[in-house]
């Protein structure tokens, strides 16, 4: 509860940061040495740094359940989405090596940060040598929460998939998930991942 109310003051803070930036494009000569252009651009520094942080905070928020000590709202703070998920993928490549069903939440995560999240996850995937065939699950949800309404993880996940030869994946669109397998395994799963 703790880590998804500081993503959402840092979701925030990098909103408004963004607006103050537009402000002062807004009033900006076209010189590249005007001191409102100057302004606006470490203001979008500090905003790209709010909004990582919140991604990681989201991230671990949604994740609790793969992470570790990135859990703690100040740790995961300072790691960001980076650092977050590099804690994640440690416990993930131990899950998939066992066959585990492993389930990744990508819930108010940007496209560009799901997008960043899936990679890493399918390379894990890939380099995993396992003992049983695992199951992945990306929880992208149904675009309640993105612009318009509509769903945009669904498709960063399966544009992860067709890229860079994942040719040993295959992977099976949900209304609300996406499952991944081996090729060579089953889909165990054929109905939905809630966990039980």
């Amino acid at each position: 509860y703790a880590l998804g109310r500081a993503a959402d003051a840092e979701r925030l803070a990098a909103d408004r940061t963004y607006d103050q930036r537009r402000e002062l494009l807004a009033r900006a000569s076209h010189r590249p040495d005007d001191s409102n252009r100057l302004r606006a651009a470490a203001l979008r520094d500090r905003a790209h740094k709010q909004g990582d942080r919140a991604a990681g905070l989201y991230f671990a928020a949604n994740n609790g359940h793969i992470l570790d000590e990135a859990r703690d709202v100040e740790r995961a703070r300072n790691l960001g989405l980076e650092g977050v998920l590099n804690e994640a993928l440690i416990n993930l490549h131990a899950a998939f090596s066992n066959g585990e069903r492993v389930q990744v939440d990508l819930h108010w995560l940007t496209r560009r940060d799901a997008t960043f999240v899936v990679d890493e996850v399918l390379d894990v995937l890939q380099r995993a040598e396992w003992r049983n065939d695992p199951d992945l699950f990306f929880q992208v949800g149904q675009g309640r929460h993105s612009a318009g309404g509509r769903p945009v993880l669904h498709g960063a996940v399966c544009d992860c998939l067709e890229k860079d030869m994942r040719s040993s994946l295959r992977a099976r669109e949900g209304l609300d998930h996406v499952h991944v397998w081996h090729r060579a395994g089953r889909d165990r799963y054929p109905s939905s991942p809630r966990a039980g």
